[in-house]
């Protein structure tokens, strides 16, 4: 099992089927912003501690799936040896074995709650220095930008972003037209 100076030294990948918000990379870095530099950093460590609390949760799971398979292999090797079964280790009595499990997701949904309240104040304050934004908006993932220009007065220069960004992804060697042999021309 982890420890929790062992947890803040481990980066822990973000748990499978997270939203955008909930993943460490949410907020850009490096926009010198100060005010940017100081949510991120937090969101950050709220994104990690839930994805170690995540992560606690299947770690628990394991190490009890690992030592019930070896104590029924104890048990199956003491039946074939016609030997007196080995006592079931107290801690892996079901009941605490479940206590364990609903502590640790308790504990999970803890700080995905409390990551899930600083990115709405986060978002607060990113719509707040908009302005500030602006020239950084190419820097800012389509869902973040998405979220950021909710409600905003200042949609043009959001608008302009996403269709930068639109005619970015089709900027190509254009459309190749391929006439029909049986069809007239068009003139």
């Amino acid at each position: 099992m982890a420890t929790k100076q062992a947890a803040a030294s481990t980066v822990y990948p973000a748990p499978a089927g997270c939203a955008a918000h909930e993943r460490r990379d949410w907020l850009p870095a490096g926009l010198e912003l100060d005010w940017l530099e100081e949510l991120r950093a937090r969101h950050v460590e709220l994104a990690q501690a839930w994805a170690a609390a995540v992560a606690r949760v299947g770690e628990i799971r394991e190490d009890v799936r690992v030592r019930e398979a070896d104590h029924r292999g104890a048990v199956r090797r003491a039946l074939a040896a016609s030997e007196e079964l080995p006592l079931r280790p107290d801690d892996l009595d079901p009941a605490r074995r479940d206590a364990l499990v609903a502590i640790a997701v308790e504990e999970a949904n803890d700080a995905r709650d409390d990551l899930s309240e600083f990115v709405l104040e986060a978002l607060a304050t990113l719509r707040a220095h908009r302005p500030e934004l602006r020239p950084h908006l190419p820097a800012l993932s389509p869902v973040l930008l998405s979220a950021v220009s909710a409600g905003s007065a200042d949609q043009r220069s959001i608008v302009a972003e996403r269709l930068r960004r639109q005619a970015a992804e089709i900027d190509g060697p254009g459309i190749e037209t391929i006439a029909d042999e049986n069809e007239p021309a068009h003139a």
